[in-house]
């Protein structure tokens, strides 16, 4: 079974055991191959893919696998991030670790607790209960906050709201969770600095106090809006936290691609695109 057949879209019975377990070891271990699989039972078609989409796998690998703990990713809209960085992120974290807790905010509460209906439709079809078997607890069926029987789960608010009684990850070793702000600021109000500076502040004094521990990941995904949004505040060091950063241009050259990092970003670690795609194509480690 190669991997561009692999992906059938629709659990069958007439599947033997040892082509569930082939499937199961295959999206466990590969992210790109996890998010066709349930991009198609979500949407209904198949997923199309383009190099951005290696990039920010391999990079998300990274977050999974303990290398990085604060990731910021900037790039144009249309360009399936939260498909990528919200629903498929979570769903396989949840894969991963049954017992992982997630926080996810947004500028609008009623994106956010749409992609929470999304994750839990997702781990609670036959699809992935035939290979992670994990009922979702009945007293917890809202969109805001529910919980596997396993003690994994996910809360969705605004990120000008309230977050309380929950907290990202756990008091454990290895991958237990993440904190994961997707778009922050409504466009519209970016050039609010009372708006804009609210989301700031509220990053240092709300979004951090909700980690289960300091090491749990924090990924902030969104387009650039504006010199001073929250990319740039944490950036230039504003929670004091040295951040990995991945711009995926909407245009790809050379001359874009070796412009020299901004001095003014002394808290952030660039990812190198050119080196990510070479040890992608070379099978080798990319050094986070």
């Amino acid at each position: 079974m190669s991997s561009e057949e692999l992906i059938p879209y629709e659990f069958t019975e007439r599947w033997s055991t040892n082509e569930k377990r082939m499937l199961k070891y295959m999206l466990a271990n590969d992210g790109m191959q996890f998010m066709r699989y349930f991009f198609m039972l979500r949407e209904g078609s198949k997923m199309i893919r383009n190099w951005h989409h290696y990039v920010i796998e391999h990079v998300l690998q990274g977050v999974y696998d303990g290398l990085i703990d604060r990731l910021i990713v900037n790039l144009a809209p249309g360009y399936t991030k939260t498909e990528q960085v919200v629903l498929n992120f979570i769903s396989r974290g949840i894969a991963l670790n049954p017992r992982s807790k997630y926080i996810h905010t947004s500028y609008s509460g009623d994106l956010a607790q749409e992609n929470s209906s999304k994750i839990k439709q997702t781990v609670e079809s036959q699809e992935f209960q035939e290979l992670w078997p994990m009922r979702t607890r009945m007293d917890t069926k809202g969109k805001k906050r529910w919980f596997t029987e396993l003690g994994g789960g996910m809360m969705a608010a605004p990120s000008g709201g309230q977050i309380t009684g929950f907290r990202a990850g756990r008091m454990e070793s290895g991958f237990t969770g993440a904190f994961i702000n997707d778009d922050p600021v409504k466009p519209g109000d970016a050039y609010s600095n009372v708006k804009r500076n609210g989301i700031n502040n509220r990053f240092n004094n709300t979004m951090r106090s909700r980690l289960a521990v300091e090491t749990v990941p924090m990924i902030n995904i969104m387009q650039r809006i504006h010199e001073d949004d929250l990319s740039g505040f944490l950036l230039k060091g504003g929670s004091g936290d040295v951040w990995h950063h991945l711009t995926i241009p909407t245009l790809l050259s050379e001359e874009i691609l070796n412009q020299p990092y901004p001095q003014e970003y002394t808290h952030g670690i660039r990812i190198d695109i050119n080196g990510v795609l070479k040890a992608l194509h070379n099978g080798q480690p990319y050094a986070f």
